[in-house]
């Protein structure tokens, strides 16, 4: 199963895309799921750490907060 996590800061976009994808997901019978959606990017670290996660969906702003872990991350996965 694709497990899909998304972050933004606002909440009116999390809840529309989350629909959207979950709605794209039945209508195609994909095996997908949103693991995520958050506003929080705390919450999304701790998830990510915490859970395979295939798609991830950040909005800029966001993005340039967590780039120092998501380079550690990538420095982890390659050792």
């Amino acid at each position: 199963m694709l497990n899909f996590a998304i972050c933004d800061d606002n909440v009116n976009i999390l809840d529309k895309f989350s629909k959207i994808l979950e709605n794209i997901f039945v209508k195609h019978g994909y095996d997908a799921k949103v693991g995520i959606s958050t506003n929080d990017v705390n919450k999304l670290l701790d998830y990510i750490d915490d859970n395979k996660t295939d798609v991830l969906r950040l909005e800029y702003q966001q993005m340039m907060l967590i780039n120092y872990w998501i380079i550690l991350m990538i420095t982890k996965l390659m050792c």
